[in-house]
């Protein structure tokens, strides 16, 4: 397949009860007209175009949606936040700013294309 159009995103949010949330990561990646989602948080699974491969649970947990994930997009998803990083550091470079969020959390934001590329939190912020 020849690759015309590949783009890449990193998203992340919250899921899991309100007691006790988790935090998650989504990789997408867009080749061609195919969108593939690596979500990894609570539960692991991929989904390609809006629909989830099945999951495999027991000692092998995450193992499938991690090798289809990398076969089809040719990236690692342990190396996905660096590329990510790397290609938004072009445009934010030095114009990256620090802009509270929820109590102890701290987000990290381009002052120029208003993308959030990191966050921090300190726990003692809260404690």
């Amino acid at each position: 397949m020849k690759i015309t159009k590949r783009t890449i995103d990193l998203e992340s949010g919250v899921e899991g009860p309100r007691h006790d949330p988790y935090s998650y990561e989504e990789y997408v990646v867009e080749i061609n007209d195919k969108m593939i989602v690596f979500h990894s948080g609570l539960d692991c699974w991929l989904s390609i175009n809006g629909r989830e491969i099945p999951r495999l649970y027991g000692k092998r947990f995450g193992v499938l949606p991690y090798l289809m994930f990398k076969n089809m997009t040719g990236i690692d998803p342990n190396d996905f936040v660096d590329l990510y990083e790397r290609k938004y550091r072009r445009c934010c470079g030095p114009r990256l700013e620090d802009i509270p969020g929820f109590p102890g959390e701290t987000l990290i934001v381009c002052s120029s294309c208003g993308k959030v590329v990191d966050t921090c939190f300190n726990k003692q912020a809260i404690i």
